[in-house]
């Protein structure tokens, strides 16, 4: 047995398992750079999902219905005020309508005492016609009937001020109590609105950045995959070698190999000691190759892993806390919706203030328009009482002294009748401008209606930004979380990477080894070379590389017939 066939074969059994943890190394970090890979992407498409879910026109129109209904909350609180000065301008002539009615029950009461005083006067004359008589009769008869219109205006008025003062007072309580806060809330909206546009320009800006990040992530990514696949050419290459130290030995303790079979000793050893040349040769390129693609791979997956970092310190610089809606945070939509909800619930009221204040005026201008009615029948009433004063007067005349009293009364009644004439008309002016100050309230009629459509229309902008929300939150949380798995990913990949660097030692060390192992000797006849060198390895070289070493040795080495992608890369 040749004395170098043990060495031969105790280096090939260092050799051939030194690649396996590499070999697993590299195919997990393999596996975890598509994971790490698939996570960017992830976070890319998810910010570009945002960004145009952010530039839907449903979400420009939402916006745009959103703050038309700040201004309307805001001119909500301006037209309280100028509710609150019509209800105030409306007291005054309904009060002047209620003394000008007592002024005309204190004059009907004054003719009901003449009345009397005519009964009186009149029996006591002696009247073949009766007409004294007729006369009371008819003063009464007057009397009665505007005392009774009067007396049913004077309730029905008190009535409609007590509804007037009802309303006012609600209406003021929710004036002073929430009149500020109808313009807080508006302008918070607005910002709510400002805000929302605040995040589409973060999205943007987002994209953009994380577009940039992805093209570098490209690139850090190709030069990964391409020191990885060095990784399976060194693999490939220690097999060669492990392949060829056992042929060696084989034929140097006398086996019938290829390269061996039918040599003397003296040129089997020379031909045996240029095959561990050749074998060194390889093993010392390897790990020169080896060693300079694992730092590449630990830079690159450097690189990916600051990538990703970045991709979520960009996500917190624009966004704030990634993932907010996940970790049970508030979205970024929590305050406008809280303040939507206040609004409505401040619209709701209005709308019911606003309610009593037109059952209120339905009221008041149900009796201003049955006392505008019936001022025809009080007008009248005075007119009759004139009528009959003047013939009284007349009939008085006839009687002579014995008329003299009754003359006295009709004179009176006359006076007092122009007093209720006088009387109708400040009343009939009273009630017009009663009327007047009512149509400038009850020009915003209908104004309950459109707060409760201003209502729903805040809710349904509010459910197309919830679902605008939504997607932001989902992509800002993904930004967040697979940003960070991706770089603890990537740091974890490279931190096993540079482990397996060591495996560069070994493989010079073996080189070394061998080359000490060759060194004297009778130098092997180039003819042999040519013929058996290459017989050494069963396993036909599919690498330029390799073929070039082992011409550099004198090895015939001819091409193969297809090229191989090995060939193209190594």
């Amino acid at each position: 047995m040749d004395m170098m066939a043990p060495a031969l074969r105790e280096l090939r059994d260092r050799l051939a398992p030194c690649f396996a943890p590499v070999d697993s190394e590299f195919l997990a970090a393999g596996a975890q750079l598509g994971d790490a890979i698939g996570w960017l992407a992830g976070i890319r498409d998810g910010l570009g999902d945002l960004s145009a879910a952010l530039d839907r026109p449903e979400v420009s129109t939402a916006a745009a219905t959103l703050d038309a209904a700040a201004g309307e909350i805001a001119a909500l609180a301006t037209r309280l005020e100028a509710e609150a000065a019509a209800m105030a301008a409306l007291e005054a002539p309904l009060e002047r309508i209620g003394g000008c009615l007592t002024a005309l029950l204190e004059v009907n009461r004054g003719l009901a005492q003449l009345s009397v005083n005519s009964a009186i006067v009149s029996s006591s004359i002696a009247d073949e016609g009766g007409d004294t008589l007729n006369f009371a009769v008819e003063i009464r008869s007057l009397l009665k009937a505007a005392g009774q219109v009067m007396h049913g205006y004077g309730e029905a008025q008190a009535a409609a001020r007590r509804e007037l003062a009802g309303a006012t007072a609600a209406h003021a309580a929710f004036r002073r109590q929430q009149g500020p806060l109808l313009r807080d809330v508006a302008a918070r909206i607005r910002r709510g609105i400002g805000e929302v546009a605040s995040r589409q320009q973060a999205v943007r800006r987002a994209a953009g950045t994380v577009q940039e990040r992805a093209d570098r992530v490209a690139s850090a990514t190709g030069v990964t995959v391409a020191a990885l696949q060095v990784g399976d050419a060194t693999r490939q290459r220690i097999e060669h070698v492990v392949d060829g130290l056992d042929a060696l030995a084989a034929g140097l303790d006398g086996a019938e190999r290829p390269w061996s079979a039918g040599l003397a000793p003296d040129d089997r050893h020379a031909l045996a000691r240029q095959g561990m040349a050749l074998q060194a040769a390889l093993l010392q390129g390897a790990g020169a190759v080896f060693g300079a693609e694992v730092a590449r791979i630990s830079t690159a997956l450097g690189q990916l892993g600051g990538e990703a970092r970045g991709m979520v310190q960009d996500g917190a610089a624009l966004f704030g806390h990634a993932g907010a809606a996940q970790a049970g945070r508030t979205s970024f939509l929590s305050a406008l919706e809280r303040d939507l909800e206040t609004a409505s619930g401040l619209l709701a009221e209005a709308g019911a203030r606003r309610r009593e204040v037109d059952l209120a005026m339905a009221a008041i201008e149900a009796m201003l328009a049955t006392l505008h009615d019936g001022l025809a029948a009080v007008s009248g009433a005075a007119v009759d009482l004139r009528l009959v004063g003047l013939n009284a007067a007349f009939r008085c005349a006839r009687l002579g002294p014995r008329g003299v009293a009754l003359a006295a009364i009709a004179r009176e009644l006359r006076a007092q009748a122009w007093q209720m004439a006088e009387g109708v008309e400040a009343l009939s002016g009273a009630v017009k401008e009663a009327v007047a100050a009512g149509a400038a309230i009850r020009a915003a009629d209908g104004a309950a209606d459109a707060l409760v459509a201003t209502t729903g229309a805040m809710q349904g902008s509010l459910a197309t930004l919830r679902e605008a929300g939504g997607v932001m939150d989902a992509a800002i949380g993904r930004l967040g979380e697979d940003g960070r798995r991706a770089a603890d990913a990537l740091s974890a990949m490279s931190a096993g990477i540079a482990a397996v660097a060591q495996l560069t030692g070994l493989l010079d060390g073996a080189a070394a080894e061998l080359g000490l192992r060759v060194t004297g000797g009778v130098e092997a006849e180039p003819e042999l070379l040519q013929a058996r060198l290459g017989l050494v390895h069963g396993v036909p070289f599919t690498m330029v590389q390799e073929r070039e070493i082992a011409r550099r040795f004198g090895a015939d080495m001819p091409e193969p017939e297809a090229v191989e992608a090995d060939d193209l890369l190594f």
